[in-house]
């Protein structure tokens, strides 16, 4: 059975594991294509690397190939087999005017680009033959009356918009009406093209199709559990094997795990080692630290049933399981991490580390 002090050798790599990915979490090789000043097309494999104000391109022929590095003054376009464009454009980010790579979200007489900075921050532009390309943004101040702030936000990007939309008066209301995320702009600029007849392209990414995961981890456990009138102390290992499903239309950031769980553990006034088997299922959200999911967290929240423990053979209980996760992709294998708790019924914490495939 593992004591406190072995936890903390349990612990260890797991901080590792976190410390060393963070600082490398970078993207991986995607399968796509780039376009040069001389208007070839070279495919092969690519990737990004940050620069000082957003990122360049790293690119190779192959995978044993030699990595070239590609700026926006290099190539006017590249593409990436997940579905996304993007072009070298100039433009004004903040006081400067930089060339940098936009995503292409909307090509039409308005169109809609994002682009990223190196803070991973996203920027929306729309571009018309007329004025080019203008930042949509939104300025937030603090006003001061009688003595009393008060937040005050200043729609700057419904100004734009309107004027560019101006052949479609009837938007305007719808405009004033939206909130501001990415979803909806790409709502009105769609509804324009069909006010005025225009044609348009909207670059959407692959469909992502159903992925299964399979894997298993180690957990240490430590918490309390009810046994009679009194509350044990309990202590012991986890041993999990699992299905992680990832939902299709949900891009990578939701899956639904199911996870089998044999556990041996120790309590206070009990002599010898016991066990339990339980059944999980958890709902995963993901937020990448790095592009192509390869770094990222996750909160995880589901269901358990005890359907086998000792020394409460027979009970069939029912915890509320929450959690946070944290892994980091190498080739095909993802290493995993995460500290869960069992709220309800036994009061425990477990520190797990895993690998899945």
């Amino acid at each position: 059975m593992m004591s406190f002090k072995n936890c903390q050798f349990l612990l260890l790599p797991l901080f590792l594991v976190c410390f060393i990915s963070g600082l490398n979490a970078q993207t991986e090789f995607i399968e796509g294509y780039i376009v040069t000043l001389q208007k070839d097309t070279l495919h092969g494999l690519l990737k990004e690397e940050l620069n000082e104000t957003s990122f360049d391109i790293l690119f190779k022929e192959s995978k044993t190939g030699k990595e070239k590095k590609y700026t926006p003054d290099m190539i006017p376009e590249f593409y990436r087999s997940s579905g996304e464009l993007y072009q070298s454009n100039r433009v004004k980010v903040g006081e400067e005017t930089l060339n940098v790579f936009l995503k292409c979200v909307i090509i039409g007489k308005v169109g809609l680009y994002i682009y990223m900075d190196n803070r991973m921050y996203e920027h929306f532009y729309m571009h018309t033959a007329s004025e080019g390309f203008r930042e949509l943004i939104t300025e937030k101040t603090t006003k001061i009356v009688s003595k009393r702030k008060y937040d005050v936000e200043y729609k700057l990007y419904e100004g734009e918009l309107i004027n560019a939309m101006k052949d479609c008066p009837k938007i305007e209301s719808e405009i004033k009406k939206m909130p501001f995320n990415e979803f909806y702009i790409k709502k009105i600029i769609r509804n324009y093209h069909a006010c005025i007849g225009a044609e348009y392209i909207e670059v959407r990414p692959a469909k992502k199709k159903w992925k299964v995961e399979f894997g298993g981890y180690v957990g240490y456990l430590l918490g309390s559990v009810d046994v009679g009138d009194k509350s044990e102390l309990l202590t012991g290992n986890d041993f999990v094997g699992f299905v992680n499903i990832y939902l299709p239309k949900s891009r990578g950031r939701y899956s639904v795990q199911v996870n089998y769980i044999y556990s041996r553990f120790q309590l206070e006034t009990i002599d010898g080692v016991l066990g339990s088997k339980r059944l999980n299922f958890m709902i995963n959200r993901y937020y990448n630290l790095g592009e192509r999911e390869r770094s990222r967290f996750s909160l995880k929240s589901g269901m358990e049933m005890i359907f086998a423990a000792t020394p409460l053979s027979g009970r069939r209980d029912l915890d509320f399981v929450a959690g946070l996760g944290y892994d980091y992709k190498i080739g095909k294998i993802r290493l995993l991490s995460s500290v869960e708790y069992r709220i309800l019924n036994f009061n425990l914490l477990s520190f797990n580390l895993g690998l899945a495939f």
